[in-house]
């Protein structure tokens, strides 16, 4: 991933704690239709071109605990950055769901 110009500080904590293990929907989640949903999705995919960043519209969601754990060990272990590009790609920009997620991200740093 790019270096964007931007600084971050990176935050653990649950947005949704109670999606179910195996995900949800975006539109059960948020509690709207398909159409706003593509719309949602559409204003990413716009963003994320026009800033260069990998994107993969998805349309479910999942439970983000363990890789929001993992991420906060591998700050302590001096990996954090390389597991956090590596989950990012994984995430966002190949489509993989979290376990997927996770083992790519590991093999990656």
């Amino acid at each position: 991933m790019r270096n964007i110009g931007h600084f971050y500080r990176l935050r653990y904590g649950f947005l949704y704690p109670e999606t179910p293990e195996d995900g949800q929907s975006l539109g059960e989640l948020f509690r709207t239709t398909a159409e706003k949903i593509a719309g949602m999705i559409a204003h990413l995919q716009a963003t994320a071109d026009e800033l260069k960043l990998p994107f993969s519209a998805r349309v479910m969601t999942y439970n983000s605990r363990l890789a929001q754990e993992l991420g906060k060990w591998t700050m302590t272990q001096g990996k954090g950055d390389a597991f956090h590009h590596a989950a990012f790609k994984a995430y966002f920009a190949d489509g993989l769901k979290q376990l997927v997620c996770l083992n790519g991200a590991g093999k990656r740093g």
